[in-house]
């Protein structure tokens, strides 16, 4: 089949040209032009089917409109254009905050997102941004490096850029690595939930003895191998339920509901695997034993000790040792442990506050 001129000049093209190119494209987004002060939510995940990202989304905006009450909240989600940043900027005054969704994209394994954040931070230098918490890595390899370079030299330009880290590696390369004066070490967001919590605990679940649930990667960070899973489902005294916590045939009304059946069914199981880092804080808000596999960049084992490492009930495990963690944790049984993450996100909260007085 013959290639189209448009996807020919797409491949030709650098992807910041891209974004520059995609950024005067049309768009049917509209923002209403008011005299309220704004936050705009950049590369917002609710409407991504990956309901570790979707959580995100949906907590940080609970979060933002319970600490920036005054401010209007406006979206700009992850399957828009970057034609719609056009839009954006037509209402855009110098006392809008940005703000960038937290997540695990800062850096060159999903490259894209971070060549659009960059492009972002480029193009509006008069305004406040706020990353929200994110797990950085920018791999020793000649794409990795480069990426940073340019990072380095577009975030330190910035004048009012904070950064914040999900995780103490992430916030030290942070640190280490770029000028800025305002870099935060605070939680994924989704620590800071409360309805969540609430939901399950209302709903009552009984946790279902033997019941095992492998909530696994089916991307490029999988660690599990396919035949450990075959030996874990013929396992005669475990009933093994497997999931992703990627969504498919459903549509964005749907993930909050299939969220909470997410969680119902963590709260149901006697023990679940995951590699999945969402995976492992929905296992800390449903209290359930958890053994987890770290990914690529072990942001799973960062965030760990940085914040759940007290949870007896939560381990890190390998594919050589699962057998015998599984064994170990079961016979650990159910432990509660409820931390307190509280003063954790103050720093956050402290720059909102300067940023909205200003």
């Amino acid at each position: 089949m013959a290639m189209s001129f448009k996807s020919w000049l797409g491949a030709q093209l650098k992807p910041q040209q891209k974004l520059w190119l995609d950024y005067y494209r049309p768009s049917r987004r509209r923002f209403s032009a008011t005299a309220n002060r704004k936050i705009f939510i950049l590369q917002s995940a609710r409407h991504s089917p990956n309901l570790g990202d979707f959580a995100i989304a949906f907590e940080q905006r609970q979060w933002l409109a319970h600490h920036c009450p005054a401010y209007e909240l406006e979206e700009l989600y992850t399957d828009g254009q970057p034609a719609d940043y056009r839009q954006m900027a037509r209402v855009l005054t110098p006392k809008d905050i940005l703000v960038f969704q937290g997540g695990g994209n800062l850096g060159d394994l999903w490259p894209h997102w971070e060549y659009e954040r960059q492009f972002i931070v480029q193009k509006f230098p008069k305004n406040p941004i706020v990353i929200l918490p994110q797990s950085a890595y920018f791999s020793e390899t000649p794409q990795g490096e480069r990426l940073l370079r340019r990072a380095q030299r577009i975030y330190n330009q910035h004048p009012n850029l904070t950064m914040a880290a999900r995780d103490r590696t992430s916030y030290n390369f942070l640190k280490t690595k770029f000028g800025l004066s305002n870099v935060l070490l605070t939680p994924d967001i989704v620590l800071a939930d409360h309805q969540l919590k609430a939901s399950v605990a209302q709903a009552k679940l009984q946790r279902q003895s033997g019941k095992v649930t492998l909530a696994l990667r089916q991307d490029k960070e999988k660690r599990l191998t396919a035949n450990l899973e075959v030996e874990l489902a013929n396992s005669p005294d475990l009933t093994v339920t497997k999931l992703d916590t990627v969504l498919t045939n459903y549509q964005p009304a749907q993930f909050q509901g299939a969220l909470q059946q997410l969680l119902w069914c963590f709260a149901q199981s006697e023990l679940v695997i995951t590699d999945r880092l969402h995976g492992l804080i929905f296992c800390y808000l449903t209290q359930t034993p958890c053994l987890f596999l770290d990914n690529l960049d072990y942001k799973l084992k960062h965030l760990y000790e940085t914040w759940l490492q007290p949870c007896t009930f939560i381990q890190p495990t390998t594919v050589e040792t699962l057998h015998e963690d599984i064994a170990n944790l079961r016979q650990q049984g159910p432990t509660k442990q409820v931390l307190d993450f509280t003063a954790d996100f103050r720093p956050l909260q402290q720059t909102f506050q300067t940023l909205m007085a200003l």
